[in-house]
Formats: C-alpha cells, sequence, structure tokens
C-alpha cells in the first residue's frame, strides 16, 4: 500500500508560517488544491478510511485515499485514470530499464492499484501478480479507482493481472513462482512493513528472482525530508543480500512533505540512470528479524 504525507512541501516553499498548517488549512487557503469534496467512508484492517475528490489550481480533479494521516492512494478522474498520481508510482517504471526481459512482475502491496494499472494499460504481455493483504483495500480499488473499469478498457486484465489477498512474507514463504522482478510498496499507515524489510525478508524476495532480476522498494524519509536513517538502513540490508544496489530519487512536488526514493537491487548490473551514489560511509546495519521482534515463521502477519 502506497503512502504520501497529506501536508504538501509546497507549503514549506511558499511561507515560513504554513509548516505546521494541517492539510485542510492549506486547502482552504488555495496553496495547491482549490476544493476538497465528495467523502466517502469505508472501513479496512487499517482502520477508517476517507476517499475524497480534491481539484487542483489547473482543475484536475484528483481522486484520493487518505488513511493513518497519509494518502495511501490517488487517481485522476479524467483520461489520465491509468497514470500514477504519485511520483514515486511513477518511477517504478524504472525497472523496465532493466537488462532483462520483465516478463513476470510480483508487487506486494496493492492500494488503489495505481501502478498495476499502468502497466496493464501500456504493456499488457506482462503477467503481473499483486499480492494485497486486505481485501477491503480491493474493493475500494474496484469501485472508486478504476480497477473494475481496467477490466473493461483492457482485456489483457482478465489473465494477466492476478490478486492474491494474503500477508506478503507468508506468501513469499509459501508460494515457488519466479519473477523477473518484484517490487515492493507496502505500508501501514505512515510506517513501512517491516517483516518485508528485513535481511531474511530480502533473501526470500531474491529466491522468488530469476537469475539477474530485479527487486525495487519504495522508502520514505522522515521530518519533511531530512531524516535519511531508514533509506540508508533500506541501501545497507539490501547491500547485504544483492551484488549492485541503486538508490533513485522520486521528489514530488504535488503531494509529497518528505522525500521518496526507489531502492534497486540485484544481482547483475543493469543500466539504471539518474541514481545516487553512495560510499562505505552511508551504510549503517542491515535490518534482522530477531532486532526488531518479528517472527520469521508465517504466523505471524503484518503485510
Amino acid at each position: 500500500m502506497s503512502v504520501v504525507p497529506i501536508i504538501k512541501s509546497i507549503a514549506k516553499r511558499v511561507a515560513p508560517a504554513a509548516l505546521g498548517f494541517a492539510a485542510t488549512t492549506i486547502v482552504n487557503r488555495g496553496v495547491r488544491f482549490i476544493q476538497e469534496a465528495d467523502p466517502h467512508f469505508a472501513r479496512t484492517k487499517g482502520g477508517t478510511a476517507i476517499i475524497r475528490t480534491i481539484t487542483l489550481n489547473d482543475g484536475t480533479a484528483v481522486r484520493v485515499l487518505q488513511q493513518g494521516g497519509v494518502f495511501e492512494s490517488a487517481t485522476y478522474l479524467d483520461e489520465q485514470r491509468y497514470t500514477p498520481v504519485f511520483a514515486y508510482q511513477r518511477a517504478f517504471n524504472r525497472v523496465f530499464q532493466a537488462s532483462l526481459p520483465l516478463d513476470d512482475i510480483l508487487m506486494l502491496g496493492g492500494g488503489g492499484y495505481a501502478w498495476p494499472k499502468q502497466v496493464i494499460a501500456t504493456r499488457p504481455n506482462i503477467q503481473l501478480d499483486i499480492v494485497e493483504i486486505d481485501p477491503a483495500i480491493t474493493a475500494l480499488a474496484r469501485r472508486w479507482f478504476f480497477l473494475d473499469q481496467l477490466y473493461q478498457d483492457f482485456p489483457a486484465a482478465k489473465t494477466h493481472l492476478n490478486i492474491i489477498h494474503d500477508d506478503g512474507r507468508v506468501f513469499l514463504e509459501e508460494s515457488p513462482r519466479l519473477y523477473s522482478a518484484i517490487v515492493n510498496d507496502t505500508f501501514s499507515g505512515k510506517s513501512p512493513v517491516m517483516n518485508l524489510a528485513t535481511t531474511e525478508a530480502l533473501h526470500l524476495i531474491k529466491e522468488h528472482l530469476v537469475e539477474g532480476g530485479i527487486y525495487a522498494t519504495n522508502v520514505v524519509s522522515e521530518d519533511e525530508g531530512q531524516n535519511i536513517s531508514f533509506l540508508r538502513d533500506v541501501a545497507t540490508t539490501a547491500r547485504g543480500v544483492f551484488d549492485h544496489v541503486w538508490i533513485i530519487p522520486c521528489e514530488d512536488e504535488l503531494f509529497g512533505l518528505e522525500d521518496n526514493y526507489l531502492v534497486v537491487a540485484s544481482d547483475d548490473s543493469h543500466p539504471f540512470s539518474d541514481t545516487l551514489s553512495f560510499d562505505g560511509d552511508f551504510l549503517t546495519a542491515p535490518l534482522r528479524d530477531n532486532a526488531l521482534g518479528l517472527e520469521s515463521a508465517s504466523n505471524k502477519t503484518e503485510a
């Protein structure tokens, strides 16, 4: 499930006094959004979700899923409905820069299915499995985020889009399937799903990749982009499992107060562009199940 902080980064560039304002304050002042309307409430495993429509200053309508203090998904309401709204979700397309063909892709975390919709709409030959723990989230995607419409507009979705309702870690422990790429976009509110971030989880992910396959995960900073400690932890953990690790910035001028990064890992060297270099001083200690108090067995579900 994706995550974008509700307070917009534009606030800190418009006026210092706006830094502490809630999202509704920014909306009312018309900094970026000129209207919020059409609210709906739904119950999910993560609590009460709010689906509402926001109108940007240029008149573009965007429907958002708000939960746990963050925007967890969004969709355009016009012909752009199969283009992800958030920059980091569009950045998942960077996996297609790989030097191997991507035929089978696994995505951990469905949310509003923004990136899967784009993949099916633009690359209908790809087999895409999506593991989403909460059936209620998928139901919201079908009703409010054009997932049902995707099946009507693109018949390939009926055979090439496979939705699995399961815990991501449990799926990795039990499934025998191999993929050319695995994409991780799992969050619980503002927090990443830690049982998919540890060394043990990455070894499981690697076991499900073909030779030279790619792992890509969304990482969010903290403190308005100043705290990248989790990014360092993720990169360090990936370096302990894969031969090559890349960090790709995914700044979102409109929707992100925090900076998003795409961490990509593989045992093969791939021609990814516009990456951030880092040295040994950037690395910390790898994340491990025991240190985080996580169970490695299938009986604990957090994804």
